[in-house]
């Protein structure tokens, strides 16, 4: 699980606009929220190193966002080089003068060991101090903390439905992982399917890949077999490149459905995506893309994939290439064993799965 360490504070904290020489003016003259204030301006026009000078003036006058302005902006290289370890001190001045995020930001850090050792009781000091300041970030923090370092779920629970309840538009970016857990436990599936359409709609992949396994099994909404599909599609695009087998349950179905709208590059996509997973319904559903007369027709890779299939312990695919054996031309036979040999020495792990059942 990744929590996102990054800060809706920067978002948050520009007020309203004073005239130029004034407001520099009340800086020089020691007035910490006009440094705050010349410091988010400058960082708003991309010069940095004014920035983190005028977060520096504002956080020394006891301004408590301009001091973790100061701590985010060295924990991140902006305007200097990357240093956690001095950013945990920074964070600790600003939430010592009052910053509730700063507090947050701290419980992170000391949860996953950024800037220095891991320690998970200091991370839920630092959570609990940041929540009793409000900050929602810090209640699903707090959440992750008990449900995965402590497996109190019960107690996680709670913290991401408060976490849910308190956050803002903006703050609901930085706990869309929440609505996974809250969907998942709940008992209630259209209670689930809200929670999965609260993570999708705020770009989270498996609420979404979760929301499409629900809209194609009409569990907790309507079933919907077209919006599905786009559900499948949009998760694909939000999970990381190294995750996309995550989809490869879906994988057969979807290329069934892309070859009956008579699309092979989309069938192919799809059914190559589980086949690489191990899917057996998706290499056999490739021997039928591959075979002759059909929308891709290619009789070594139509072998290759019957070669798979068997190796995998498919009876029908055994049969089909028994059959291969018998009709296809041997250079084709060669070119498709080597095939499939290169892919076993490219998939070792790859377990063969059912995938899902067209409904």
């Amino acid at each position: 699980m990744k929590l996102l360490a990054c800060s809706v504070a920067f978002l948050v904290l520009l007020a309203a606009p004073a005239q130029g020489a004034t407001l520099a003016q009340r800086a020089d003259a020691g007035d910490g929220r006009a440094s705050l204030e010349l410091a988010n301006a400058a960082r708003e026009a991309h010069q940095e190193a004014s920035a983190l000078r005028w977060y520096r003036r504002a956080g020394f006058l006891g301004n408590a966002d301009g001091a973790y302005g100061k701590a985010y902006m060295v924990q991140y290289g902006e305007g200097t080089k990357p240093d956690p370890a001095y950013a945990r001190e920074l964070y600790a001045r600003a939430a010592n003068l009052g910053s509730a995020h700063a507090a947050y930001q701290l419980g992170y850090m000391a949860q996953m060991g950024v800037g220095g050792p891991r320690d998970r009781a200091e991370a839920r000091v630092q959570y609990e101090r940041a929540v009793g300041r409000g900050d929602a970030q810090a209640m699903f923090g707090l959440g992750t903390l008990l449900w995965l370092d402590t497996s109190d779920h019960a107690e996680g629970l709670k913290w991401f439905r408060r976490a849910d309840a308190a956050a803002t538009p903006v703050e609901r970016l930085y706990i869309k992982e929440a609505y996974i857990y809250l969907g998942r436990a709940t008992t209630s599936t259209s209670q689930a399917a809200a929670y999965f359409r609260k993570g999708t709609d705020l770009g989270e992949p498996l609420c979404c890949l979760e929301l499409a396994d629900a809209t194609l099994k009409g569990r907790g909404v309507p079933r919907d077999e077209d919006a599905a599909e786009a559900l499948y599609i949009k998760a694909e695009g939000l999970v990381p490149v190294d995750e996309t087998d995550r989809l490869a349950p879906a994988s057969a179905w979807l290329g069934q459905r892309a070859l009956g709208r008579g699309d092979g590059e989309m069938a192919r996509h799809w059914l190559e995506l589980g086949a690489d997973a191990g899917v057996l319904p998706a290499q056999r559903a490739l021997v039928d893309l591959y075979a002759p007369g059909k929308p891709l027709a290619n009789n070594a890779k139509a072998y290759m994939w019957a070669s798979i299939a068997a190796d995998a312990g498919d009876p029908m695919a055994w049969v089909v290439r028994w059959g291969m054996d018998r009709s296809f031309p041997e250079g084709d036979r060669t070119e498709g064993a080597a095939l499939a040999k290169s892919w076993h020495v490219a998939h070792p792990r790859a377990i063969p799965s059912p995938g899902h059942k067209t409904p």
